[in-house]
């Protein structure tokens, strides 16, 4: 029985007896030669076909997904939920993953599996743990961003936009006009809102 790729090239890695092996059979994907495709673009080469149907890869992907999904559930739960969906797919002849009828009782594949869905329970209460502190960065990065912005338009020139914006709210309201001469992109931003605050009942009907 194939036994994943840490043990097929077991001899030229740094691993020893000792070394703990956590694996799901990764590995050994099929490859399908593809004579017709070669034929079809006219190479004089031979093709080969990944069978990713088969790749264990994906099982890795699974399980995390099925962890991230199930985090009310004890390792236990998530490990019988797993063994129970796939053997009732393999039955129907209806897996994602038809290779684990090899592996689905193996007492060392649910083991291996085990250890894996354990890894993926650490990684997800680690990073709920880590929230707050993650939002609490994205709101630092967004202030900073903002200031640094501000800190910009501080130190340039009104746009023709807001200068034909601010004297149409003027008109509008019969404000007298400031001397834009004096005001920054910032400072004529935020004229700009203090007056539509004022008049926030009406402001969308600028003619």
């Amino acid at each position: 029985m194939y036994k994943g790729l840490i043990n097929k090239y077991r001899e030229f890695l740094p691993v020893t007896d000792e070394t703990p092996i956590v694996t799901l059979n990764e590995g050994n994907t099929p490859l399908i030669k593809a004579d017709n495709l070669a034929k079809k673009i006219g190479i004089d080469a031979e093709i080969y076909l990944k069978f990713d149907k088969t790749q264990k890869s994906g099982l890795c992907n699974y399980l995390r997904a099925l962890v991230k999904q199930n985090l009310n559930l004890s390792l236990s739960e998530i490990l019988n939920k797993f063994i129970d969906d796939e053997k009732y797919y393999l039955e129907l002849n209806a897996s994602r993953f038809p290779f684990l009828a090899e592996y689905i009782d193996d007492a060392e594949f649910l083991k291996d599996t085990e250890d894996y869905l354990k890894e993926c329970i650490k990684y997800y209460e680690y990073k709920e743990k880590q929230r707050p502190i993650i939002e609490a960065q994205k709101e630092f990065e967004k202030k900073k961003r903002k200031f640094l912005q501000e800190v910009k338009m501080s130190k340039e020139a009104p746009t023709k936009k807001q200068l034909y914006y601010y004297e149409r709210l003027c008109k509008k309201y019969s404000i007298d006009k400031k001397n834009v001469e004096d005001l920054s992109k910032l400072d004529l931003r935020d004229e700009i809102e203090r007056i539509l605050n004022e008049h926030s009942d009406d402001y969308k009907n600028i003619d």
